[in-house]
């Protein structure tokens, strides 16, 4: 009769260290995954800046556009890109041109 009581207490005790344990991990990876959204929030808006910041050399403004679209990134700054390829191509062509 003892010994049932124990067990019984003993798997009582156990189940509640691991269910504390798995809510202690739930609210650790809720956590996780705020600052994961944060950083993302952050790594996007910080290539954004970078693609519309005209004192940046042009290359380093589309491959910065690049990266943001691959993150998922679209919208204005998708067009912006699209824009600054397009002057990088007259660039290069009018390079050429003078070249001749």
């Amino acid at each position: 009769m003892i010994e049932n009581l124990l067990l019984a207490a003993s798997v009582i005790t156990a189940l509640t260290i691991i269910a504390g344990l798995a809510i202690r991990l739930s609210k650790l990876v809720k956590v996780v995954l705020v600052d994961f959204e944060y950083a993302n929030y952050c790594r996007q808006w910080t290539l954004r800046q970078a693609v519309v910041n005209p004192t940046f050399p042009l290359d380093e403004r589309i491959e910065a556009g690049e990266v943001y679209m691959q993150h998922g990134g679209n919208g204005y700054v998708k067009h912006y890109v699209e824009a600054l390829l397009e002057k990088e191509e007259h660039v290069a062509h009018d390079e050429a041109a003078e070249t001749l």
